[in-house]
């Protein structure tokens, strides 16, 4: 059976990893490498699912898609920002969300936390920044769909924002660190950590939000835990 076909009885996370496997690689594009996948990507564009037909002979066509399907992401980590703290700015970079895992690893970040200042942004400045802004919108839209039929849970994470789960984000800033932690301790009995990348458990794994609050996330501290505190940061910051 050919192992691409054999994808599609997979779930999302084990898509992300396997596309690379057989890839030969960890976080790579493989639309113009695999054959196989470059048909099944041309059968979906050409029919015109997306709007009008295209052809697609490497992953350069399909950034402006990245958000619209995680199956994009699994084809094209590298263009869709599973590797990179910068634009596009992808806030879902888990492997349920069509990232492989290994991309969260990659040294392309671990140059760009080493760079980075040990600072934090007030709400009112982080939200003039594209990158809190699309975190914001993608996070907000993704609980949005986890929660739809749990209203006295989405009441619980956003009811501060009356339930707009994007503007939870955008009114606290990085005072979501420990508005997060108490609100899901109320809900489920236990604190999840945003400054980790654990927003619901396996339910939603995100981007850490350390490298972007590293103050609210003790970066400055002794031991921290955190893998993506800034490097100027007097904590380690291993990736």
């Amino acid at each position: 059976v050919d192992p691409v076909l054999q994808l599609l009885s997979m779930t999302q996370d084990q898509v992300s990893t396997e596309l690379q496997d057989i890839a030969g690689s960890t976080c790579s594009d493989v639309v113009s490498t695999m054959l196989p996948v470059n048909r099944f990507v041309n059968t979906i564009t050409q029919a015109g699912v997306f709007g009008s037909a295209f052809s697609v002979s490497n992953c350069s066509a399909l950034a402006s898609l990245c958000s619209t399907w995680t199956l994009w992401r699994s084809l094209c980590p590298n263009t869709c920002g599973c590797n990179t703290l910068e634009a596009p700015f992808l806030a879902l970079t888990g492997p349920t969300d069509g990232c492989p895992a290994a991309c969260a690893e990659d040294s392309n970040i671990e140059s760009e936390l080493a760079s980075l200042p040990c600072t934090e942004k007030d709400p009112i400045e982080l939200n003039t920044t594209e990158e809190w802004y699309s975190y914001a919108n993608q996070l907000g839209t993704k609980l949005d769909q986890i929660l739809k039929d749990y209203p006295t849970e989405k009441a619980l994470l956003c009811n501060a924002s009356a339930g707009n789960c994007t503007r939870v984000f955008l009114e606290l800033g990085c005072g979501v660190v420990d508005a997060w932690s108490d609100a899901t301790k109320a809900m489920v009995g236990k604190s999840y950590d945003v400054c980790a990348g654990s927003y619901m458990g396996k339910i939603l794994e995100a981007r850490p939000l350390a490298h972007i609050c590293p103050i609210s996330c003790n970066c400055t501290g002794a031991g921290t835990p955190y893998a993506y505190c800034p490097g100027q940061c007097n904590a380690s910051s291993i990736v």
